[in-house]
């Protein structure tokens, strides 16, 4: 089979005009905003717990006061400290020069103190949380990836094949990131176990916010089974798009203008499904990372940790059709080279010219490569160095 006659399925969306396309979008935006939003505002409200005052307050009814005098304790310490680099600032712009080195030295001893002020608690009301910009935005992104840039469904899976491998992912991938949820709600919800954090969200605190949170990891689980079931399917049908041309020539595979342009699309689709996808994974790790390294409350570690396994098991599965098809051209390309060094050199110009020509042959430039790299790794990172320098 040529190469030609095979089709690039790199880019198989549903056959939907751009229209279409809108009205997705504006359905999966309504939909985030509802679920990721709507909804647990709603019950925040509902259920007294929308503002910090609120929060306190609930707690002190359900006989937690230790809870809130040290959260007091905490506020009114740091706010002492606060008010005093205030003060000594007012004082460095009216103090005569011989005073300014004491009061600058008075003015850095609060500063330290008030980065070594830890909270021996964290009351987490709703309004202004995180959370509540991640839920929407991680439905948002990864609904446009899963029902918009997405291979199409039937790519190679059958709808029910598709559907079976959607439903049982979607179970798994729920399991491994609700597991640790579950275990702080339930088993470390004491601080002689180690909770700093109190949230909303916490079953003891409000069980219809926890049932919510529930709903929002299934359908954020869902969202992600959608994108590797459907990614897993273009690799499989890459692979046997691949298959029918093994047996061509080199020259004939490297140097046809479709395999270059499949490659570089195909490079150009994961960067952008994977732009998108981790826009939404920096937002629901961060939250974690801040409750570890800012409020202290390492009840959260297995939680930051199982978010990125599985931000970088998205990231892999959605490579692997870019992986297969830059293997099976470089594959072609080695094979070129080993086919030209082992002909008669009865003229060597046109080997030569050959070769050259070969080497200015790349679909792929090393910056695109090192962009690439340099991206993803950041993209790692960036949850750990925003908690860190918070």
């Amino acid at each position: 089979m040529s190469l030609s006659t095979v089709p690039d399925n790199t880019n198989e969306t549903d056959p939907l005009t751009l229209r279409d396309h809108f009205v997705r979008f504006f359905a999966l935006v309504v939909f985030a905003v509802v679920f990721g939003y709507g909804l647990p505002t709603i019950v925040a409200l509902s259920s007294d717990l929308f503002v910090r005052e609120d929060m306190v307050l609930f707690l002190q009814k359900s006989g937690r006061a230790d809870v809130v005098e040290k959260y007091n304790t905490y506020q009114q310490k740091r706010t002492q400290i606060e008010n005093a680099v205030s003060t000594a600032d007012v004082q460095l712009t009216t103090a005569p020069p011989e005073q300014r080195s004491a009061l600058l030295s008075q003015r850095e001893s609060y500063i330290a103190e008030l980065k070594t002020l830890k909270p021996p608690v964290s009351i987490q009301h709703y309004n202004g949380h995180l959370v509540t910009y991640f839920w929407p935005v991680a439905f948002l992104c990864f609904g446009c990836v899963a029902f918009i840039i997405s291979p199409s469904p039937s790519a190679y899976y059958s709808p029910k094949q598709s559907l079976v491998l959607t439903t049982i992912t979607t179970i798994c991938i729920y399991i491994m990131l609700i597991w640790a949820t579950w275990v702080r709600n339930f088993a470390l919800r004491t601080p002689t176990r180690g909770r700093v954090v109190y949230a909303y969200s916490n079953f003891d605190i409000s069980r219809l916010g926890f049932l919510i949170q529930n709903l929002q990891f299934l359908i954020f689980s869902a969202l992600l089974a959608t994108i590797w079931v459907r990614w897993a399917s273009l690799y499989e049908l890459r692979k046997r798009e691949l298959s029918a041309i093994a047996a061509e020539s080199p020259l004939e595979v490297i140097g046809n203008p479709a395999a270059q342009s499949q490659l570089s699309r195909t490079l150009l689709h994961w960067q952008v499904t994977f732009a998108i996808v981790s826009l939404g994974f920096i937002f629901f790790t961060s939250l974690y990372w801040n409750q570890v390294i800012r409020n202290h409350d390492f009840r959260f570690v297995f939680e930051a940790i199982f978010e990125h396994i599985v931000w970088v098991l998205t990231g892999i599965i959605t490579a692997m059709p870019l992986f297969i098809t830059w293997r099976s051209w470089h594959s072609k390309r080695l094979e070129f080279v080993g086919e030209m060094l082992r002909c008669e050199p009865s003229n060597p110009d046109i080997i030569s010219a050959k070769l050259d020509a070969l080497r200015e042959l790349r679909p792929i430039g090393s910056w695109n490569i090192a962009a690439s790299g340099v991206t993803v790794v950041s993209s790692f990172l960036a949850p750990l160095i925003h908690a860190l320098l918070k």
